[in-house]
Formats: structure tokens, sequence, C-alpha cells
């Protein structure tokens, strides 16, 4: 039983980070579209953002 209890603890835990790292994409994914509709974009800034 205490197996199972550890393996569920361990599926919250990566569960938990997933979701995380999923909010920090969207807000990535959201200043990237407001750069590119940015009509006097810097296109280096751009290309850095774009490879973080």
């Amino acid at each position: 039983m205490e197996k199972k209890v550890k393996k569920m603890e361990r599926f919250i835990a990566v569960t938990m980070q997933l979701s995380q790292e999923q909010e920090v994409l969207a807000e990535l994914e959201q200043i990237l579209r407001r750069m590119l509709k940015n009509s006097q974009l810097d296109w280096v800034k751009l290309l850095e953002f774009q490879q973080k």
C-alpha cells in the first residue's frame, strides 16, 4: 500500500509541475503574439525571445 501512495504522490507532483510549466508557456506565447503584432518590432529581440 505504501508503494502505491508514494507512486501517487510522485504523480501528483509531476502533474503540478506540468501545470506550472503550461502556465509559463501560455504567458510566453502571449508575449510572443504581442511582439509579432507590434509594427515597430525589433527583430533581434524577437529572435532572442524565440530561442528561449
